[in-house]
């Protein structure tokens, strides 16, 4: 069941600016017939899973098939509907994401090479000041500190690394 088709992205649309969400039993149904799902969030995952779920309990030829999860981006999923999760293509990653390297990580990476980042919570900016001070070795943290500040006015959070005074 799972092909090359155009996947079809299962988001939030704004209608007359009232956020709606399509169908959940359409795009199941469509996944079924073989079109990828693509997703943004995993409590969107959970979601399709229930209902592909009660899809199976009806329908007994849906019985001997799976719904497979590959992610392509940092907050990006691929939704598939297959006999064995090896039946699943190959999916393309987003440019610039590694799937052997968590966010964290890339915090680290980001952080040690200069650059600041920020986020809109401040567990998500002291996640990334942890994932520095864990990924950064010893010495290389030497004379250096971070710091998370909050943005005046915009409410986001600002991770930066400085000179040790």
């Amino acid at each position: 069941m799972a092909s090359a088709k155009t996947p079809i992205v299962y988001g939030v649309v704004q209608i007359n600016g009232i956020p709606v969400r399509p169908i959940s039993r359409d795009i199941i149904s469509k996944a079924i017939d073989g079109h990828p799902i693509e997703i943004a969030h995993l409590h969107d995952y959970i979601n399709l899973y229930h209902v592909f779920d009660r899809w199976q309990e009806r329908d007994p030829k849906l019985r001997g098939f799976t719904l497979v999860r590959k992610q392509t981006g940092p907050s990006r999923w691929l939704l598939f509907v297959a006999k064995r999760r090896d039946d699943v293509p190959e999916v393309e990653f987003a440019p610039g994401y590694d799937p052997k390297s968590g966010r964290y990580k890339r915090y680290a990476e980001q952080l040690a090479s200069g650059n600041a980042l920020t986020f809109d919570g401040r567990a998500e900016a002291a996640k990334a000041q942890r994932a520095w001070h864990l990924y950064v070795p010893r010495a290389k943290r030497k004379h250096l500190t971070s710091t998370v500040r909050k943005i005046a006015r915009t409410g986001k959070y600002l991770v930066t690394i400085c000179d040790r005074l």
